[in-house]
Order: structure tokens, then C-alpha cells, then sequence
């Protein structure tokens, strides 16, 4: 599991039991997580995964 800053929000991103690299995003105003979604690419037997801001 990793994270990244942006702006006030936090994107976090893991690895589902599938292997595949999913997202959520804590929301700072109300303090709530996204639903998780799959990343884009359709990447699988993903092992491991690193955040950064741009």
C-alpha cells in the first residue's frame, strides 16, 4: 500500500487479492474515503506499487 498528497486531499492505492492495482481517496473536508476502484491500464499480477505527486 502506498500514498501520495494532493492539495488537500489523500490518494492511497494497494494491491487487490486479484493482483490488480486499485485506488481511494481520502477526502479532507468531510473526512471520508472514496469507493476503491481499479486503476486504469488493466494491470494484473501486480506485486507491489509506489505513489508519487506531480
Amino acid at each position: 500500500m502506498t500514498s501520495t498528497a494532493s492539495g488537500k486531499n489523500v490518494h492511497v492505492h494497494t494491491v487487490g487479492a486479484s493482483g490488480k492495482a486499485q485506488g481511494s481517496t481520502l477526502v479532507s473536508g468531510p473526512g471520508t474515503f472514496t469507493a476503491w476502484k481499479e486503476l486504469p491500464g488493466g494491470l494484473t499480477g501486480t506485486v507491489d506499487v509506489t505513489a508519487t505527486s506531480r
